[in-house]
């Protein structure tokens, strides 16, 4: 007697349809309410099948359907971004970057960013695509290696011991990687008031302000401290209060955050132990006092507790900001200073304390 095969459960259903580009049943398992972030029995999730399969309208679906863009495998911590870069197929990582994933996102294991693992699998024109995106060429894997190193002359890092520069694969990387770091260069040159700010010359900045310069350039990400910056980001930070000033006036955006922790030029100057810039920013009074930053949830007090800088706290006490926000590790002010041995701090933001319910 012939026994009808049992249906398949609906998130391995989900999975074949993936791994089969069938968008006709994707669709009507999705409908019927497949949880689309669901792992199967291996470490990936199905939009991580779908990107490394290159496929972009099952990419499209997964991420419509509420895919989580920024989940990472079980196995090696790799994006999905990562799995794109591996399959070469630019649309699906256009569609990922425009979703918000990270560029630069490192792999837990290896440490390999997106990029690295485009040249690594060999695919240059995806390489010339996370180029044009702004994928950063500097940073090392946990082994050491640079994206230049994946296509040099030195066999221990060329992908299978081999000479990359002798293939045409290698050859239009090599290509690519160069044009970008020359334009990289080119960027950080033009900059001419980000330098004379980091320079602390004044007097080029005023200049430079009255030839009209914009005040809010950002600096282009390149793998240094500036990365991502404002002028005024990189004067706060350095404690350069007549810059500060001057940048204020001449209608620099205090509310511009920095490319690396998303921190305003109040958190700058707080963290860095700097007085005059904070004085500066609140007498314009457009800066935002109580952010907090995304990546630990610090507001500007909190920053200025934790290394001890009593006259900035002080500041920023009397401009009556809010003194019992929680950082992520669910201290406030207080009881961060408190808790690394400033009971001096503590006391003080505890007589001050402003409740906001």
């Amino acid at each position: 007697m012939k026994t009808e095969t049992p249906l398949l459960a609906p998130d391995l259903r989900m999975l074949t349809a993936v791994q089969a580009n069938d968008l006709a049943t994707a669709t009507q398992l999705i409908a019927q309410g497949v949880n689309v972030n669901r792992r199967g029995p291996t470490a990936y999730t199905l939009l991580m099948v779908s990107a490394g399969l290159g496929l972009v309208q099952m990419t499209e679906k997964l991420l419509e359907a509420g895919a989580d863009i920024f989940a990472v495998d079980s196995s090696l911590g790799a994006s999905v971004l990562h799995k794109a870069a591996q399959s070469g197929v630019v649309e699906v990582a256009r569609i990922l970057l425009d979703h918000g994933a990270f560029i630069n996102y490192q792999s837990a294991t290896v440490g390999h960013t997106p990029l690295i693992d485009a040249i690594w699998s060999k695919k240059p024109a995806m390489v010339k695509y996370l180029l044009e995106r702004g994928a950063a060429t500097s940073i090392r894997t946990h082994y050491g290696g640079t994206a230049f190193d994946f296509i040099g002359d030195d066999i221990l890092w060329t992908a299978g011991f081999t000479n990359p520069e002798k293939e045409a694969w290698g050859k239009s990387i090599r290509e690519y990687l160069e044009e970008y770091r020359s334009k990289e260069e080119e960027a950080v040159a033009s900059q001419a008031l980000m330098q004379a700010v980091a320079s602390n010359d004044l007097k080029k900045v005023k200049e430079l302000i009255e030839s009209g310069v914009d005040v809010n350039q950002k600096s282009p990400v390149v793998g240094s401290g500036n990365d991502g910056q404002t002028p005024l980001l990189v004067a706060c930070f350095n404690g350069f209060t007549d810059i500060v000033e001057a940048l204020i006036q001449a209608g620099a955006n205090p509310r511009i955050v920095d490319y690396l922790l998303k921190a305003t030029p109040l958190h700058k100057a707080a963290y860095a132990g700097h007085p005059g810039p904070l004085k500066a920013l609140l007498e314009q009074g457009l800066v935002e006092v109580d952010a907090q930053g995304p990546y630990n949830g610090y507001t500007a007090l909190h920053d200025s507790v934790w290394h001890g800088h009593g006259d900035c706290m002080e500041v920023l006490l009397e401009a009556g900001v809010r003194t019992d926000l929680k950082g992520h590790d669910g201290n406030t002010p207080a009881e961060l200073a408190a808790f690394l041995g400033y009971t001096d701090l503590a006391e003080a933001i505890a007589s001050k304390a402003v409740q906001v319910s």
